[in-house]
């Protein structure tokens, strides 16, 4: 009988102690996406260095910079042709100016990934995925 008692409190500690193992045992961290946590600066910052970068920067020098965080994950810098050509611009989203964007798209971790230029003009809109720095040295969206 008193082997019974033995056994039966050894299960009874063992499951208390599995319970209390679970219950204790700590939660695996959860990793926040960079694209909710890192402040802009930090992106623009990782960016700001990048060939293709310098050279819209060089040659727009007061675009318009954001990052996106709600489709997709990007640094993008654009500028619209009426600002450059100091003609009136419409703030109508119902009519789409003629633009330049350089959209930087970044990793989870806020670090670039890949570029490509988006330019929308009178013909419509194209894509740019090769050779950014040569075509925004030569070549013009407008």
């Amino acid at each position: 009988m008193a082997k019974l008692v033995a056994i039966g409190v050894g299960a009874v500690a063992g499951y208390i102690g599995i319970i209390a193992l679970l219950f204790f045992w700590p939660s695996p961290q959860v990793d926040i996406p960079a694209y909710e946590e890192l402040p802009d600066s930090i992106i623009l910052d990782r960016t700001s260095e990048l060939p293709e970068v310098k050279a819209f920067l060089a040659r727009y020098s007061d675009p318009m910079i954001y990052v996106e965080r709600a489709e997709g994950f990007s640094a993008s810098y654009q500028i619209r042709q009426c600002e450059l050509t100091g003609g009136p611009c419409v703030d109508n989203d119902s009519v789409v100016e003629p633009y330049i964007a350089l959209h930087v798209i970044l990793d989870t971790g806020g670090f670039p990934e890949s570029s490509y230029i988006y330019c929308v003009n009178d013909s419509g809109g194209h894509i740019i995925k090769d050779n950014l720095v040569g075509y925004l040295q030569n070549k013009s969206c407008f």
